[in-house]
């Protein structure tokens, strides 16, 4: 007799179905992390910290790709938003100010990148912070606590999961904007120096990133570089 297999209930329009977790483990385990001690280029990023008045609190390597970070407080007039991130919602900051000042805790480092630019007041950009940090300048706090990254290629200026179907739009300090398909972009391990997107002039860099979810074939055709 041959069993009928069950079939899944469809789900709600707009509703993605949970991808299976991987059969198999990766990354590092919790006593690996700071098994060895930290490469030059995170030592020298421990000493610019604490040149700049900062405070390193752990220098670690992450769980999953076993990138080095720094964990550190940082004064908070030396930290800005990266250039060209999209206007701050007045709404969510005063949530955060109201959350932050009921509980008395600041639970949830930003993660900063150190720039150096000698014609530049402050010295840490975050591309994903920006909320967090209003709300702290707002309530009087002199520090916020951060998760500094040194990265082999260069600076992290942003972070977060994609789909196949998303696209990601890319901004660099010169002004030129890219707005690409996910699908369109190689995948490569996480031993590879990365992939190339698209190319910046000499002292061109890349400053903002941002995600467009959900793209349709059409809005996906004839998108470039402007």
């Amino acid at each position: 007799m041959v069993e009928k297999k069950s079939k899944q209930s469809p789900l709600p329009k707009g509703a993605r179905r949970r991808r299976k977790p991987v059969g198999a483990s990766t990354g590092l385990a919790a006593v690996e992390l700071q098994a060895a001690g930290p490469p030059g280029p995170v030592a020298e990023l421990h000493h610019a910290i604490e040149q700049d008045d900062g405070k390193v609190l752990s220098m670690y390597r992450e769980p999953y790709g076993g990138h080095w970070v720094v964990l550190a407080a940082l004064p908070i007039e030396l930290v800005e938003p990266t250039p060209y991130q999209r206007n701050i919602s007045d709404t969510h900051v005063r949530k955060l100010e109201g959350v932050i000042g009921k509980i008395g805790r600041f639970l949830d480092p930003i993660i900063a990148v150190r720039i150096v630019k000698p014609d530049h007041a402050a010295k840490y950009w975050t591309p994903n912070g920006n909320h967090r940090l209003s709300a702290m300048r707002t309530l009087g706090a002199k520090s916020i606590i951060a998760i500094v990254v040194n990265d082999r290629n260069g600076p992290v200026c942003a972070s977060f999961p994609v789909d196949e179907s998303d696209q990601i739009m890319l901004v660099t300090d010169g002004g030129q904007l890219i707005r690409t398909p996910v699908r369109g972009i190689r995948v490569a391990g996480r031993n590879t120096q990365g992939v190339t997107i698209f190319r910046t002039g000499e002292a061109e860099k890349v400053v903002s990133v941002e995600r467009v979810g959900d793209v349709g074939e059409d809005e996906v055709e004839g998108e470039g570089e402007a």
